[in-house]
């Protein structure tokens, strides 16, 4: 049976992958270290990588291996908006969801506010 994003098995990869916050570019831990470190089979660990790739989230390389893809902004709403539409949402269920999602993110944006990443916001204020 295929892997899905509530999987078990998928969700111990993913955050297997993403336990020390890799940066776009960085190489993916290979299948062998994968099987080893959370007791899956291959096939599994193979198909939530697909999973992964699918999702825009990471890309292999042939004889390089696998990356963390740098993900831009229109790429990740595109690939949101399709699955969405696959789910059976429309473009306005879609905006209403991400509208919802974007001001559930501002109190936590707020406490990582740095100072100079505050410094930064009022420089470019002020230059509009």
């Amino acid at each position: 049976m295929p892997l899905t994003t509530t999987s078990e098995e998928f969700l111990k990869v993913q955050s297997y992958l993403f336990r020390n916050h890799p940066e776009p570019g960085d190489k993916v831990a290979g299948e062998d270290e994968l099987i080893e470190a959370l007791g899956l089979t291959r096939y599994k660990t193979r198909q939530a990588l697909d999973l992964l790739v699918q999702m825009g989230v990471l890309d292999r390389q042939k004889k390089r291996g696998t990356f963390f893809k740098r993900q831009a902004t229109h790429d990740m709403t595109q690939n949101i908006l399709e699955q969405l539409k696959l789910a059976g949402f429309d473009e306005l269920e879609f905006n209403e969801a991400r509208l919802m999602i974007e001001l559930s993110v501002i109190p936590f944006v707020i406490q990582r506010l740095t100072p100079a990443i505050q410094a930064q916001m009022r420089s470019l204020a002020q230059s509009i």
